[in-house]
């Protein structure tokens, strides 16, 4: 046999085994360096430059305020400022005094058992058709449906959702402990308190000593104008998507 014939035999052994040996390549490259035994890289992801990440934020008057204001402590919107999105755990409208309440009085409250023109809606709750007007220190249990407007005094208490067709006022010292909703303007009086969300589609008036939501339970503050006297507070977000200002 020539010598050339043992030079192309020698060529297609090479050839024959290194194909054969080709697919198990990775495997053997996985055994000498595993990949699940190298670190992941994270990339650190950049702030939002549009959010502030102090703790603390200070809205002053005639200062440009961006659209969206954040921090993880608090908000001190001083009197005078403008705002339209605000979120903190606790937001201080007009004053750093978040503390601020008048004397504690716990007015004896009359359970209602019935209201005019209501009739029984949801889960022990009321729809009335019209008009509501709740007079002082009266409790009310379950949510809460008005047609019209919805007038409730001082010192009250609801044990649910309300939402009204027309403009709502609650009167000072009074509390619901849900969601407060209207078609129209709402006004929440001095030292009021509401543990939802508060939505109004026109209008909310807050008054020294309101508040809303806690801190350890946020909620939101939302209508298209938001008008806020000093010591009004905001526990999670007040959203005015035309104007917020404090007074």
């Amino acid at each position: 046999m020539s010598e050339s014939v043992y030079l192309w035999s020698a060529v297609f052994f090479v050839l024959t085994v290194g194909l054969l040996a080709l697919p198990f390549y990775p495997a053997w490259q996985e055994w000498r360096h595993p990949v699940d035994a190298l670190a992941l890289t994270l990339k650190t992801a950049r702030p939002h430059q549009g959010l502030p990440t102090s703790p603390q934020v200070r809205l002053v008057p005639g200062v440009a305020t961006p659209p969206v204001v954040s921090a993880s402590v608090r908000i001190l919107a001083n009197a005078g400022s403008q705002f339209q999105k605000l979120m903190a755990p606790t937001i201080a409208l007009g004053s750093a005094d978040t503390e601020r309440r008048s004397p504690h009085h716990e007015r004896p409250c009359t359970s209602l058992m019935t209201l005019p023109h209501a009739q029984p809606w949801g889960d022990r709750g009321w729809r009335i058709q019209g008009n509501c007007h709740i007079a002082d220190a009266q409790q009310v249990t379950g949510p809460l449906v008005v047609m019209g407007s919805l007038t409730l005094g001082a010192d009250c208490v609801v044990e649910g959702d309300v939402k009204a067709h027309g403009p709502v006022q609650v009167g000072p010292h009074s509390r619901i402990h849900g969601a407060l909703f209207s078609e129209q303007a709402i006004a929440l009086h001095e030292d009021a308190q509401v543990q939802g969300p508060v939505v109004s589609e026109v209008r909310v008036d807050l008054d020294p000593g309101v508040v809303i939501g806690r801190l350890e339970r946020p909620s939101t503050l939302s209508a298209p104008q938001l008008v806020a006297q000093a010591g009004a507070v905001v526990h999670g977000s007040a959203w005015a998507s035309q104007s917020g200002r404090v007074v």
